[in-house]
């Protein structure tokens, strides 16, 4: 993947993080979701970059 995309989806993970850290306070009500989202993030991070990688095919995501 180039370096300018890795360089974006960083980008994206670091302004999720910090909307689900800013959310809360204009969204008291849903403040339990964001904490969940937010909480997911780093896991989602991690199998975004593991299959960037692995690169698995299409029909092998279901598996994967």
């Amino acid at each position: 993947m180039p370096t300018e995309a890795l360089t974006g989806a960083k980008a994206a993970w670091t302004d999720r993080r910090r909307r689900a850290s800013e959310l809360p306070e204009q969204y008291p009500h849903a403040a339990p979701q964001l904490a969940l989202y937010a909480a997911l993030l780093d896991v989602q991070e991690s199998v975004f970059h593991d299959a960037l990688d692995a690169r698995p095919a299409a029909a092998a995501l279901p598996d994967w």
